[in-house]
């Protein structure tokens, strides 16, 4: 398979499940019966507001930015779907007549300016776009899922930056801004069509789109750049996203949030359990991508296991991983499937984000072998990588 097709940045789908894309419908109801077309906005705008008032996430729950802005994902992947096969339930852009001038008059008044237009006259004067295939045309490859997290990050208040975290995100006013009246429109058109019916909108049962669900094994934050070459990232991961020697009590924090109420209410900082997650998405795809293409064997063939620190680390590692950490890499993903991680981690970020909504304590053994196998993922990562790294050290030190 080609999988630089699922490439992050690109215009396509990355949240829906098979039956989701199948019938666009039944998001539009779900989301709709969740919230009126005002509240959808009005959580939007609540976004907007929190990302420049400080401290303002704390009048509210951040369980419930998080899941606005997943829904809000969810929502965008349903009207493009809609805007490529059933086009023509969009409004036009150039439905609304103007009634409050004379015909004709400031038409023939804005001829004086025709030196200073750069639009071409015949797209000014195109009846067929329409409110979807504007937005989609226009804003979407520049609005994806990574923009909206970015946004939720600095509204939730996250600290991992090591600048100002506007800075860090590139974030200009004028954009933010943009997005987020784009955004408004779109959910007001996205409610106008879902009051046409179940019965108008499409059925897409065979339609290409189904390779990208969300239910199937595939990457979905991995740049193309990660894809082709997986190990890069992995290689990486404890020098650029996470601290090997924190990760023991990190992890072991995120579990006891799963089940603490009221947490928020006095703690700083949510928007780090974003980041948080995003990083281990992208590494347990990132080591999936090297175990479809056949590349971890390549790093574990001549690996051979080491004493002191770097061991010490894996403790969660028995010691038949240790010695041979691919076993661990193959027990985390036959404990469950790679897309199956992605819910489990989406739904642990809910519970921890969460004032109120906690995990059930009666799942509480199955969450436990749930970490231990993520730490020992990490661990194996690390063996496995560090290993690799210190051997061309090596090979640096002698072979200058």
């Amino acid at each position: 398979m080609k999988y630089s097709k699922f490439c992050c940045y690109k215009p396509h789908i990355s949240s829906l499940t098979n039956k989701e894309i199948e019938s666009p419908y039944l998001v539009l109801d779900e989301l709709f019966t969740k919230r009126t077309m005002e509240d959808f906005q009005n959580s939007l705008w609540t976004l907007q507001r929190t990302i420049f008032k400080d401290n303002e996430w704390r009048n509210y729950d951040p369980a419930d930015f998080y899941i606005f802005c997943y829904d809000l994902i969810r929502f965008t992947d349903t009207l493009w779907l809609v805007n490529k096969y059933s086009p023509g339930l969009s409004s036009s852009l150039n439905n609304i007549a103007d009634e409050s001038s004379e015909p004709g008059l400031m038409d023939n008044l804005n001829r004086l300016f025709t030196h200073h237009g750069n639009k071409d006259a015949h797209e000014e004067n195109d009846k067929s776009r329409t409110v979807l295939s504007n937005f989609f045309d226009y804003h979407y490859n520049g609005f994806n899922r990574s923009d909206l997290y970015c946004y939720l990050q600095l509204a939730l208040d996250a600290s991992y930056m090591r600048n100002d975290k506007y800075e860090y995100f590139c974030m200009e006013d004028h954009k933010l801004a943009s997005d987020f009246f784009n955004l408004s429109e779109l959910i007001e058109e996205g409610y106008k069509i879902y009051q046409h019916g179940a019965h108008i909108l499409p059925r897409l049962p065979s339609c290409k789109e189904t390779k990208l669900a969300i239910d199937y094994d595939r990457p979905t934050l991995l740049s193309y750049e990660c894809i082709a070459k997986p190990h890069d990232l992995a290689g990486d991961f404890f020098l650029y996203y996470l601290d090997i020697y924190h990760i023991h009590s990190g992890l072991d924090n995120w579990k006891a949030l799963l089940y603490e109420k009221d947490f928020w209410k006095k703690a700083n900082n949510p928007g780090n359990l974003i980041y948080l997650y995003e990083c281990l998405i992208k590494l347990i795809e990132s080591i999936w991508m090297m175990c479809v293409k056949n590349d971890l064997e390549k790093y574990t063939g001549n690996y051979k296991i080491k004493t002191g620190e770097t061991v010490s680390l894996a403790r969660n590692c028995s010691l038949e991983e240790q010695a041979n950490p691919l076993l661990a890499i193959q027990r985390f993903f036959a404990f469950k499937k790679m897309h199956e991680w992605r819910t489990l981690l989406h739904k642990w970020l809910v519970y921890s984000l969460s004032n109120s909504e906690k995990n059930v304590p009666k799942n509480q053994y199955k969450t436990d072998l749930a970490f231990n196998q993520l730490l020992k993922l990490l661990e194996a990562s690390h063996l496995i990588f560090n290993t690799q790294k210190e051997a061309e050290d090596i090979v640096d030190q002698t072979n200058p």
